[in-house]
């Protein structure tokens, strides 16, 4: 019977997630040092957004500028893909909540919570 564990290379820094061990087992990482049991907790758990609820841009990785669709679903228009840009899907909230920082910028599903508001 195996466990998963976390395992890490002192050496090169990399960390593998849910590795199945068992008693005898012995992992060595692709730099060629021995990998240890990472005991360590996760800081906080994975929690994924689901690929319909996920905020999408198209970004141009030469440029730094970005576009953002209407909605999630739709292709990328041909004016944007021979620009340059690519699809960004964000994938957790920590992602998006880095990237909107370092543009200065508010997801506003992510932030406010539609409803609550009210008019004077």
């Amino acid at each position: 019977m195996s466990v998963l564990h976390d395992m890490s290379c002192e050496a090169c820094g990399r960390v593998e997630r849910d590795v199945p061990c068992d008693n005898t087992f012995v992992k060595v990482c692709a730099c060629g040092h021995m990998m240890e049991i990472d005991w360590q907790l996760r800081k906080l758990p994975y929690v994924g957004i689901h690929p319909r609820e996920r905020a999408v841009i198209w970004y141009n990785p030469k440029t730094g500028k970005h576009a953002t669709p209407g909605r999630n679903d739709v292709p990328m228009p041909d004016r944007y893909r021979q620009a340059g840009y690519v699809r960004r899907e964000f994938e957790t909230l920590r992602d998006l909540d880095a990237y909107c920082q370092s543009e200065n910028l508010v997801n506003e599903r992510a932030n406010y919570n539609s409803g609550n508001a009210y008019d004077d």
